[in-house]
């Protein structure tokens, strides 16, 4: 699954068209399915956090990867899958560089 930033931030669309230029070719050769995807207003960790909580509920958490447009997301993703036990499980990644990251 995808989760965004902000669809106001230009950088949040410049971000997601990696992304999917990356992506997309597996998408279409059924290499990896595209679970879910999310853009996070304000680039909000806790809104992060609450959408995968969502997605892995409309999943019943089949997810094997997610990838988080910024490293504060992640965070929040992460702690989504914390709480069902996925973390170990689920590769997450993020950009930025952050400490925490």
């Amino acid at each position: 699954m995808i989760i965004n930033g902000s669809p106001t931030d230009d950088n949040a669309h410049l971000v997601n068209q990696g992304i999917h230029e990356v992506l997309d070719p597996l998408f279409s050769s059924k290499a990896r399915v595209l679970v879910a995807e999310q853009w996070t207003p304000g680039w909000d960790p806790t809104k992060a956090q609450n959408e995968m909580e969502q997605i892995l509920t409309k999943a019943a958490n089949r997810v094997d990867g997610v990838v988080s447009a910024n490293d504060g997301m992640a965070g929040g993703i992460i702690a989504a899958l914390k709480a069902q036990k996925m973390a170990g499980r689920v590769k997450t990644t993020g950009q930025d560089a952050s400490l925490e990251g």
